[in-house]
């Protein structure tokens, strides 16, 4: 059964950064993210996860400087992930917004946690600590890591349904994304 989960900002560059900009290799990321990064990738792969860049994220994305970076997450967006609007009204979604600013600070957080809830969806992946701490105890979704949602699929091989690079993917080159077969 698939998962639909929201992704903030942090999660989509996590994302585009791991399978969207060619050359990337964990053994050589010193961020402290390269978790994260392959996890979003599992995710995205074998995962059978839908996930959706909420309204917000998407006017995030397009403060990002012209460029190779900027060009990746639309591509991204526009062509392998969900990015349409949800049916919940701006008034709706505005007002659980302030609601949440009771206890969060953040702006764009609480507005990413009010647009999740517009649309259903079970999960909010980020990378957030101060947004999953402050807000998990005032929603009902979710508000997961990468690494969380990942290890919770119990996942330890490629399944039937994975959507794996072409061999002439230049990520196919690459094995640090690579399951084992089941």
């Amino acid at each position: 059964m698939s998962i639909y989960a929201a992704v903030d900002s942090n999660a989509l560059t996590y994302l585009v950064n791991a399978i969207g900009v060619e050359g990337y290799d964990p053994a050589r990321d010193n961020s402290g993210l390269a978790d994260e990064r392959i996890a979003m990738s599992r995710l995205f792969m074998y995962g059978d996860c839908k996930l959706w860049v909420p309204p917000a994220v998407r006017t995030e994305t397009a403060d990002i400087p012209p460029g190779e970076l900027r060009d990746a997450h639309n591509r991204m967006t526009w062509y392998q992930l969900l990015d349409h609007d949800s049916d919940a009204s701006e008034s709706a979604i505005e007002r659980r917004m302030n609601e949440l600013l009771r206890h969060h600070a953040g702006v764009k957080d609480c507005r990413v946690v009010a647009e999740t809830e517009g649309m259903e969806l079970g999960y909010l992946i980020t990378r957030d600590d101060r947004l999953q701490g402050r807000l998990q105890a005032h929603t009902t979704v979710q508000i997961v890591r990468p690494t969380e949602l990942w290890k919770s699929l119990g996942i330890d091989c490629a399944p039937p349904h994975a959507m794996v690079p072409a061999a002439d993917n230049p990520l196919s080159a690459y094995h640090w994304w690579r399951l084992p077969d089941c």
